[in-house]
């Protein structure tokens, strides 16, 4: 057990971040319609330039030339690749961002998702609708989908019609669904259920701890939820580097914190 150290006890929480907030003006932004093209580089040194001041270093994107590391026996550092290794990352720039790890992690989950060209769509209309469908109705039936998710119902254990109200586990059990549309649907839960980060990745994880209790038995869970800020067990666990920035400039009782020294 780790003492807990937390300056939000007998404070009202909310009032102190309105106070903060009032310190600071509002400042209005334009945007244009022109978007950034994210496949480049040096696109998250420029998004992100206080994690990665001096704009170098990123994956490398395909189709795309590559910026740096051009000679010819360079390693490639896929999308997938540079994700994991900035979550490792002892740097405090890279430790201590909000955005940058969620940021990056969530260009790596678009990537997956509209890069990769292995749904077979063709090949599942052929099955599920008889003949060959073209571009219009399989948009039309990814339309009609998204209306049933809406306003569709769905018949529930008791046989009873329930409105589905954008409830997308109950996607297969809409009523209305057609051949060409069911086959849609069969395509997009095989394919989700290879990726990270999906719904239907859940039932292989379930598989998993259930072949997992037969050998094993029965698992038991438990979870740590320090608060937001001051925790000790935080602060204990934090991996760095002792001749880095942050640390060298920090308080004198945090740094004992992290070197298991509790001050009283």
């Amino acid at each position: 057990m780790m003492a807990q150290r937390n300056s939000d006890a007998n404070k009202d929480v909310a009032a102190g971040r309105v106070s903060a907030f009032s310190k600071f003006s509002e400042v209005d932004l334009r945007i244009g319609s022109l978007l950034e093209d994210q496949f480049q580089t040096n696109y998250l040194s420029r998004v992100y330039p206080l994690t990665m001041p001096w704009c170098v270093g990123g994956p490398d994107f395909a189709n795309k030339p590559r910026q740096r590391r051009c000679y010819a026996d360079a390693p490639k550092v896929n999308l997938d690749a540079f994700t994991a290794m900035m979550s490792q990352r002892c740097e405090s720039q890279f430790r201590t961002d909000w955005d940058f790890n969620p940021g990056l992690w969530s260009l790596a989950f678009a990537s997956k998702i509209n890069l990769p060209t292995t749904m077979s769509i063709t090949r599942a209309l052929r099955r599920g609708g008889g003949a060959k469908e073209d571009e219009v109705k399989i948009g039309a039936a990814a339309a009609r989908i998204y209306m049933l998710l809406r306003q569709g119902e769905y018949m529930d254990a008791g046989g009873n019609r329930r409105p589905v109200n954008g409830d997308i586990s109950k996607i297969h059990q809409m009523i209305g669904l057609s051949n060409v549309e069911k086959a849609l649907l069969t395509n997009y839960h095989f394919m989700s259920s290879r990726f990270a980060g999906t719904r239907q990745i859940r039932n292989s994880i379930r598989h998993i701890v259930f072949s997992s209790r037969v050998f094993y038995g029965l698992p038991l869970y438990g979870s740590l939820t320090p608060s937001e800020r001051h925790s000790g067990l935080i602060l204990r666990l934090y991996r760095c580097r002792q001749t880095d920035p942050a640390i060298t400039t920090m308080s004198k009782n945090i740094r004992n914190v992290q070197r298991g020294t509790f001050l009283h």
